[in-house]
């Protein structure tokens, strides 16, 4: 997923050491390779890090959402590469497909797939950003959590914890 507009906006106004490398990658070079390779590397993911703790509900949402989105349409099809596309390497580590699979048919089989979701809470870190959803499924009655921890990694928002219960 790329850098939203308005925050990629907000961040070229903040951070002047990123400008200075944008100007510099007209050839086209992939800006994150040449901002890894600059000694402004650190200056750069402190301040956009501080952004996107410090950004809206509303745009954290807009990214936050069709990430959850996936990670539900994709479980249920048991699509394994579209469910962990967005995973931190992390979390991509702690599930094997085999696990995948198995959650997937489990949940399925008991609970039914999933149906509303409705926004919570949500819950700003240093690092992080976790959002917190009512979940609804389709068999079973009752209310559950999902819950999605967001980060952000080589200039994308990532998934580094999911979960719904």
């Amino acid at each position: 997923m790329k850098i939203a507009p308005s925050l990629k906006a907000k961040h070229q106004l903040q951070c002047r050491p990123w400008r200075k490398l944008r100007n510099r990658s007209a050839a086209g070079a992939d800006i994150q390779k040449v901002v890894q390779n600059d000694r402004h590397n650190h200056y750069w993911q402190q301040s956009f890090h501080m952004n996107l703790t410090q950004e809206s509900e509303a745009e954290i949402l807009s990214i936050a959402n069709p990430l959850m989105d996936n990670l539900m349409d994709a479980s249920t099809h048991v699509d394994y590469e579209r469910h962990i596309r967005d995973f931190s390497n992390r979390l991509k580590a702690q599930l094997p497909k085999e696990r995948f699979e198995s959650i997937c048919r489990e949940y399925q089989s008991t609970k039914g797939f999933f149906a509303d979701r409705e926004f919570v809470k949500l819950f700003r870190r240093p690092d992080s950003i976790a959002i917190v959803w009512k979940q609804s499924f389709t068999k079973q009655v009752g209310e559950f959590v999902a819950e999605m921890v967001l980060v952000q990694q080589s200039g994308k928002y990532i998934v580094d914890h999911v979960m719904v219960f």
